[in-house]
């Protein structure tokens, strides 16, 4: 992994409206990261982000203005390259479409020591996110740590009136709005599921078989973990390469 922080751009059509999303995406704890609105908790996670005094805590922001798409690059990523400082996984062949105004992000601060152990102790985390922890999972859970939303943005398709997403919906070829377009990450694990990924030497999309029979775990008898076992850390690059 780099030193940067590092985005994981979603597909286009989970991209999340930013006035309706942002202070509930930031901060929670999503089930399905490529799908973060799917199942999320707690409601209102921004409420443990807090100093040792109680205040709020400042988030690390920054902006980008004037971004536009250069149509002639062949990558996307290389067009992201121009937000110094990041590097981009997942689908970064969406972001292409993206030209706006402005680009910014909001990062959280002070998360492995202060707001991860208070964020553990809500009751919605408590209560659902354990369930959630499997070896037999093919993407664990993840805590939402950075976002990077594009305001005003104009999507350009290249000349076509619409585009089909997951066959389902049809998207005008050019809106104007306010999205969270990529989110960073860190992945929600146990020691038992890292010392068992370790084993298999194969990231987190493996074959169930293998991970039942080096953990002596099937979905019968899968014991959840406490939320005091609960951790968080970033994902490889291997794993990266895999989304």
């Amino acid at each position: 992994m780099s030193g940067d922080p590092e985005f994981v751009v979603l597909k286009y059509s989970a991209w999340l409206d930013t006035e309706k999303y942002e202070s509930k995406i930031l901060g929670a704890i999503v089930r399905y990261f490529l799908r973060p609105t799917n199942d999320y908790v707690p409601e209102e996670p921004l409420a443990y982000n807090v100093t040792v005094n109680g205040k709020p805590r400042d988030f690390d922001e920054g902006k980008l203005t004037n971004y536009i798409s250069d149509k002639t690059t062949t990558t996307s990523s290389n067009t992201l390259q121009s937000i110094a400082g990041f590097t981009w996984k997942g689908r970064t062949e969406d972001s292409a479409h993206l030209q706006g105004r402005l680009i910014r992000w909001k990062r959280l601060q002070q998360i492995t020591q202060e707001y991860w152990p208070r964020l553990k102790k809500d009751k919605a985390v408590c209560k659902t996110v354990p369930s959630w922890i499997s070896i037999l999972n093919a993407w664990p859970p993840c805590l939402v740590v950075g976002i990077m939303i594009a305001e005003d943005v104009e999507l350009d398709f290249s000349g076509s009136q619409t585009r089909d997403f997951d066959e389902e919906m049809e998207v005008p070829i050019k809106t104007q709005h306010s999205q969270i377009f990529a989110l960073e990450l860190r992945k929600i694990t146990t020691p038992f599921i890292r010392r068992t990924l370790e084993l298999n030497k194969s990231g987190p999309k493996v074959d169930p078989g293998r991970l039942a029979e080096h953990g002596k775990e099937t979905e019968e008898d899968h014991v959840l973990p406490t939320v005091d076992e609960l951790e968080i850390e970033g994902f490889t690059n291997e794993e990266y390469d895999e989304m």
